[in-house]
């Protein structure tokens, strides 16, 4: 598992830490999905998302703390305030789609 403790200065390769396990996890959804496991391909779907936008708050601020940040509205908004991309801000509803996914991940 990867550890989110690292130094600020080790933080550009954590970026490409999430990067490279965004790619893995967007492989094993679109698989899931052409065989018609859909929740399991909305709960990959969803970590692929997520390590995208952690990496992408990485390279721009290597300081940030988000390891304990599952949730995609929430790197939504982190987003919003380190970029200014106001593209997400219609995104929100596939978002929560992605979290309900996520949700089946922990049925409790």
């Amino acid at each position: 598992m990867l550890r989110v403790s690292m130094s600020s200065t080790n933080n550009q390769s954590l970026a490409i830490s999430f990067l490279n396990f965004a790619i893995r996890n967007y492989i094993s959804a679109r698989i899931l999905y052409l065989n018609n496991q859909l929740h399991d391909a909305g709960v990959m779907s969803h970590e692929a998302f997520e390590k995208v936008m952690k990496a992408l708050i990485y390279f721009k601020n290597p300081s940030s703390r988000l390891g304990s940040i599952h949730q995609l509205n929430g790197l939504r908004n982190e987003l919003f305030r380190t970029f200014g991309l106001d593209e997400l801000r219609d995104a929100k509803d596939i978002f929560n789609y992605y979290e309900d996914c996520y949700s089946y991940r922990y049925p409790d």
